[in-house]
């Protein structure tokens, strides 16, 4: 998914690089301690894409494009499952 949101605003990271740069991204997140590293994972994975000669505006679009759909869609569906839960008498 990572590589897709990088192909998608035109760069070209290959595999090993992306994967390097996912690892920076995961030791951010790890080192703050914020609910899913937020935050810390934006700045591990832009600063891992800037290192890898990507433009900083790219590298921000790349960057929010993948936490949205691997951290916000999956919390925003969280919600509204909970929603319509309570709703149905579920909980």
């Amino acid at each position: 998914l990572f590589r897709s949101s990088i192909e998608s605003v035109g760069g070209a990271v290959p595999i090993p690089d992306v994967i390097i740069i996912l690892t920076f991204g995961i030791a951010g997140g790890t080192l703050i301690p914020t609910p899913g590293g937020l935050g810390g994972a934006e700045a591990g994975l832009l600063a891992g894409l800037v290192a890898y000669n990507v433009s900083s505006g790219d590298a921000l679009g790349i960057v929010l494009l993948y936490r949205l759909l691997t951290y916000w869609l999956a919390l925003a569906l969280g919600f509204v499952a909970f929603f319509v839960s309570g709703q149905l008498d579920y909980i």
